[in-house]
């Protein structure tokens, strides 16, 4: 978030009008992204969510990975590049540390939201795990909707952003 929070500051929404091609290369690389979490969760054998222990991983792949799924989430695209320019006042005080501002607030804020999601989700996780059929349920059912994010994402007409 912090990324396209300060490429937002130095001018996304000019780039993304000016450059459309851009826009529809982030877009397009976050339909792919979609679809390979879709295909993962559909191929992926697991038949519960009950915790276990978790293959060795590096620090560096943790953050690459996390770092590639927020980059190429769309949601992130919009917000910065769409709605944050909406809140900036031109005449007003330097335009970046406007946008600066707003974004460090919105970052605050949907760390709160996320951090309140984990915790919901890890109790109704422990839920669930119990309940094969449930979790093979919820597992397709979260393919389908990435799916669907997917295909809404790429029939979506060129962004004027």
């Amino acid at each position: 978030m912090f990324c396209y929070m300060l490429v937002a500051a130095a001018g996304l929404t000019a780039l993304f009008k000016a450059v459309p091609l851009a826009y529809d290369a982030v877009r397009w690389a976050g339909v792919l992204y979609l679809l390979w979490l879709a295909c993962r969760l559909i191929i992926t054998r697991s038949e519960s969510l009950a915790p276990g222990p978790l293959p060795s991983e590096s620090n560096a792949r943790l953050y690459r990975r996390g770092l590639l799924t927020c980059l190429l989430n769309p949601k992130i695209v919009v917000t910065y590049g769409a709605l944050l320019p909406q809140f900036v006042d031109p005449a007003g005080a330097n335009v970046l540390s406007q946008t600066v501002m707003l974004g460090l607030v919105q970052i605050a804020a949907a760390a709160c939201a996320h951090s309140l999601v984990i915790v919901a989700v890890a109790t109704l996780a422990s839920v669930i795990s119990k309940h094969h059929a449930i979790a093979r349920l919820q597992r397709y059912l979260l393919a389908c909707v990435l799916a669907a994010l997917a295909v809404r994402l790429a029939m979506e007409r060129r962004s004027t952003v």
